[in-house]
């Protein structure tokens, strides 16, 4: 493994056999299960499908999509955002290796200057419970750490969205603090805040 890759015992990942040259090439790598790669437009059609799932979205504060313009617009930042280097979004679609898109993993890069980004996903319900965003962000974040020389990683987390915060801490990140009605939701009932767990991880070699 790398330098300054954070590693789970029990899940196997398949390194790059050679770094990233020019981070304006499209992204793609793979675990041993998982393809993961920069997302484009043939992936408009399942964006939109797994934005318009209730599921997917009971903890999150991107709107259920009105239209298929809509998901055009989502996607249409990420893709542009690959002419630019440093990206300040990164947006990869998560397949098994048989192609079947099942979920989006990616990670804001606004605050480069610090050498931190924080990390999301989001996975078709039909694929929870099988270990496969931990998969995926364990790949994102040998990626982040060895290649893109980060030095933290961060996420936000509703704190009742359970699944979620094992994930994270699957991945060995560790709760750093707690924002007190800080998260959105836009539900049946109204907009409501929740509190929101702030997690993170170091890189090894900058871990204090």
């Amino acid at each position: 493994m790398g330098e300054g890759w954070v590693g789970v015992d029990g899940i196997g990942i398949q390194i790059c056999q050679s770094p990233i040259e020019n981070m304006n090439d499209i992204i793609s790598f793979e675990t041993n299960r998982l393809i993961i790669r920069d997302l484009n437009w043939d992936d408009l059609e399942f964006i939109h499908s797994i934005h318009s799932i209730p599921e997917v979205h009971k903890y999150a504060t991107l709107d259920i999509p009105e239209s298929l313009n809509d998901s055009k617009n989502y996607l249409e930042i990420y893709i542009n955002q690959q002419d630019y280097n440093p990206r300040k979004e990164y947006g990869f679609c998560v397949s098994l290796i048989d192609q079947t898109p099942i979920g989006l993993i990616g990670f804001s890069n606004s605050l480069n200057k610090f050498r931190s980004a924080e990390l999301w996903f989001k996975l078709n319900p039909a694929y929870w419970g099988n270990g496969y965003i931990t998969e995926a962000a364990l790949r994102l974040l040998e990626f982040c750490f060895t290649e893109m020389d980060l030095h933290r990683i961060e996420a936000g987390v509703a704190t009742e969205n359970l699944a979620s915060i094992k994930t994270l801490e699957k991945i060995g990140m560790q709760r750093e603090g707690m924002r007190r009605k800080f998260f959105l939701l836009k539900g049946s009932g109204g907009i409501i805040f929740i509190m929101q767990f702030w997690m993170r991880i170091l890189s090894v070699r900058n871990k204090k």
